[in-house]
């Protein structure tokens, strides 16, 4: 005798099934799993490729401006004293004055192939060299009439490098490192390494300490060289290729000037 079938009406829409729920097979859900993960990092990987062309697009056009600036004091009296010119007026302008002067001189300047303006720097590591003045003459006890012992400036002089190699080390340390930026820094340090108060930093009781110091400006000027090689800006300067750095051969003279000055004086000779 066939069962009777159960009346629709009977059912109760709210009571629990005995029917099973279609699940997904596992090997459905890993491939989804799977694709999700691909998809997510696809779109990460897209999204780091992009930050790093808007980095390279924003490094191509924050190029250095280079502007002429005039014959450096110091450089005069060096000249002064090869010739054995004693008569020389040239130390009752300061270095302050000079660097007050320094952009100020060099604006009327617009052909800076001109030969009569062989002094070149950028425009960005002119303003971090009068920083590094500013900084230093902030640490000179003679300056502001007061005494603390006798290293206390040499101390602040090497304490204005210190800062000026930890800026350097920000510079190189970055996700997306611009050689221009980097190369600022490396002019302003070369500038700064000039003045008189380099005389005074050396005089300091600390030798070990500054000669460490010594040795980190020199591994920061070869890491800037081989950011540059690295992006192609190693190279004499050519005005008809656009972009570059003019003012290599200048700095690299100025680190040599800066080295010669605390070598024996039998490699003065040579």
């Amino acid at each position: 005798m066939p069962r009777l079938k159960r009346a629709l009406s009977g059912v109760d829409p709210n009571s629990e099934s005995n029917i099973p729920v279609p699940q997904e097979s596992s090997s459905k859900k890993r491939k989804a799993t799977v694709t999700r993960g691909a998809m997510e990092t696809s779109s990460s990987n897209s999204a780091a490729s992009n930050a790093l062309s808007n980095g390279r697009d924003e490094i191509n056009a924050a190029a250095l401006k280079f502007i002429a600036v005039p014959r450096p004091i110091w450089d005069i009296d060096a000249e002064a004293r090869d010739n054995e010119d004693h008569q020389s007026d040239s130390r009752d302008v300061g270095d302050t004055e000079e660097s007050e002067t320094l952009r100020d001189q060099g604006k009327s300047v617009t052909d800076l192939e001109s030969p009569e303006w062989p002094w070149i720097m950028s425009s960005l590591a002119l303003d971090k060299y009068h920083e590094l003045e500013k900084q230093a003459e902030n640490r000179d006890q003679e300056l502001h009439g007061v005494y603390m012992y006798n290293d206390f400036t040499a101390y602040g002089i090497n304490e204005v490098i210190e800062n000026q190699l930890k800026d350097f080390n920000k510079e190189v340390s970055r996700r997306v490192i611009s050689p221009y930026a980097v190369w600022a820094q490396l002019e302003a340090l070369s500038w700064f390494l000039q003045l008189d108060y380099i005389d005074i930093w050396f005089q300091g009781d600390d030798c070990h300490g500054f000669a460490e110091t010594i040795a980190l400006i020199g591994k920061a000027l070869l890491t800037g060289l081989n950011i540059l090689k690295t992006n192609q800006l190693f190279k004499p300067y050519h005005p008809e290729e656009g972009g570059g750095i003019r003012d290599i051969p200048i700095v690299l003279a100025l680190f040599v000037r800066f080295a010669r000055s605390w070598t024996p004086d039998i490699l003065h000779s040579n």
